[in-house]
């Protein structure tokens, strides 16, 4: 672990991590920049609220 200036300490740098963890913390980075794109999206309009806009 490296250590940070105020004593927190930081995770590992991925570069560190063995083929795996790196691939699996990756993947993990990828999917969770995903979810927060998406949950910052505004929502499209679907084909029921298109034709029954009250």
């Amino acid at each position: 672990m490296r250590a940070h200036d105020d004593g927190m300490t930081l995770s590992p740098r991925l570069s560190d991590l063995p083929r795996d963890e790196r691939m699996a913390a990756l993947y993990q980075r990828a999917q969770q920049r995903k979810a927060a794109w998406q949950a910052m999206r505004a929502p499209a309009d679907g084909l029921w609220r298109r034709w029954f806009r009250g």
